[in-house]
């Protein structure tokens, strides 16, 4: 449980979630050459520096990245 401002988020995980593996190459890709707002945010928010939140970059969804 998280809390941002005066809210509070709670933490919620999904296990077994379904992936297009075709889209594996794909993802890993566009890790690597991000446009740069995507790369300012990605600066502020990985290794949980926004309030602890751990975040996922180009995760794959069922057919969606």
């Amino acid at each position: 449980m998280y809390n941002i401002g005066n809210y509070i988020i709670k933490e919620f995980k999904v296990k077994n979630i379904p992936q297009n593996k075709n889209l594996c190459k794909y993802a890993c890709r566009n890790r690597h050459k991000g446009c740069i707002s995507e790369v300012v945010f990605w600066t502020q928010v990985h290794k949980k520096k926004f309030h602890g939140i751990d975040f996922n970059r180009q995760y794959i969804i069922g057919n969606y990245i």
